[in-house]
């Protein structure tokens, strides 16, 4: 019992070795109707938070017209210590993905609401599909 605690440790921590640090920046601002759709998308469908999803797919499923405007928000996001990136770009996740209860309203906040179909098409594309978590 001992060993599987041990195993279960090391793949924790290499898991977070993955994960790039932000500074911590302390500025209380509400997040912008972007900024939530971005974050709904992480904790409607990653099934796993600690590894949340690719960064290509949370751009998809959060169908924000322009570009530049989803970029300046997972930016902002990263800045504020609110998400991480991996250390190779390509995934993120919410950075306090160990308390879930501080984000369960945030999926209901969003206008327009998410269209699950829409994830599920991106997320089955990326070999990421595993349901709507609730």
């Amino acid at each position: 019992m001992w060993e599987e605690r041990e195993e279960d440790a090391r793949r924790h921590r290499d898991e977070e070795e993955r994960w790039e640090r932000p500074a911590p920046h302390y500025e209380r601002r509400r997040p912008s109707k972007n900024q939530r759709r971005i974050l709904a998308v992480l904790v409607r469908y990653a099934a796993d938070p600690q590894r949340g999803l690719p960064a290509q797919a949370v751009r998809k499923i959060a169908g924000i017209p322009d570009k530049s405007n989803t970029t300046r928000a997972i930016r902002s996001l990263t800045e504020r210590a609110i998400l991480q990136r991996s250390k190779d770009g390509g995934r993120l996740r919410i950075a306090l993905w160990s308390s879930p209860p501080l984000w369960a309203l945030v999926p209901a906040s969003t206008e327009p609401p998410l269209d699950d179909e829409k994830a599920r098409e991106v997320l089955e594309g990326f070999g990421e599909w595993a349901g709507v978590v609730e």
